[in-house]
């Protein structure tokens, strides 16, 4: 599977992979916004270089904000699966953004990055990127402006109130 990632000034504004499932009309079907029957019907009528979605849209089996929300949850889905690779490749290539991508979007780094992690169910990883439980984490300088700009879910915040840099002794089984 590759994965590709579209930044523009730090912002992810697209993503796209070869994997089947996080094609959009795979995203559409999970959402219910369409139906296979719709998807098939579609395909059919595209042309060369024609996107799904603007036949879907075009043909009246999907309104423009559904194709956008599927477009951000296609995206999402593709992001968010990085977290869960065990390992793999990556490279970075500069350059211009392909021009093909009719929908950009601007999607916050770090939301991306709070989100991934916290869908991490892994417990080795987790100790292996964080340390020992015993491990003092301390806030960096400026970490409250920051902090406000991201869209924090409500079970991280806590665990960012606790980041003092003050030792905790924590009891329980894990």
């Amino acid at each position: 599977v590759e994965k590709y990632v579209y930044f523009q000034d730090g912002r992810v504004v697209f993503a796209r992979s070869t994997d089947p499932d996080e094609r959009l009309g795979e995203v559409l079907l999970r959402l219910g916004k369409v139906t296979c029957r719709q998807i098939e019907e579609a395909l059919l009528k595209a042309v060369p270089g024609q996107r799904l979605g603007t036949v879907l849209v075009q043909a009246g089996y999907l309104v423009a904000p559904d194709l956008y929300q599927g477009v951000i949850r296609q995206v999402e889905e593709i992001l968010y699966d990085l977290f869960d690779w065990a390992d793999g490749e990556f490279e970075f290539r500069p350059g211009k953004l392909p021009t093909e991508e009719v929908i950009t979007l601007n999607i916050s780094t770090p939301d991306v990055i709070i989100k991934g992690m916290s869908r991490i169910w892994r417990s080795s990883w987790i100790m292996k990127g964080v340390g020992p439980l015993n491990t003092v984490v301390k806030r960096a300088d400026g970490w409250s402006e920051a902090v406000q700009k991201l869209s924090i879910p409500a079970k991280v915040k806590p665990m960012l109130e606790m980041l003092s840099g003050v030792p905790t002794i924590i009891y329980g089984y894990f």
